[in-house]
């Protein structure tokens, strides 16, 4: 899964999904979970831009630690397709 935007909502939004993931369709459906990985995408150098500096370099250490959740930065989504 891909999340575009590392705003409040696209951290917001990841975080709370990844939980979703691994605390309750893990019990559910272990094998469907297992395979599932979310990937933020923001396309400035840092989540969070406009909250401090401190904010931002925990969000970013704390997805970096984190299983199954990614992030990329200074990264742009020019074309998508389904």
């Amino acid at each position: 899964m891909v999340v575009v935007g590392g705003g409040p909502a696209g951290v917001e939004y990841s975080a709370e999904l990844h939980d979703f993931l691994q605390e309750d369709l893990a019990k559910w459906y272990p094998d469907i979970a297992k395979k599932i990985k979310i990937t933020l995408v923001e396309a400035l150098p840092h989540v969070l831009p406009m909250f401090s500096k401190d904010l931002v370099a925990y969000t970013e250490k704390h997805f970096a630690e984190v299983s199954g959740l990614f992030f990329y930065t200074c990264t742009y989504i020019f074309f998508y397709e389904l």
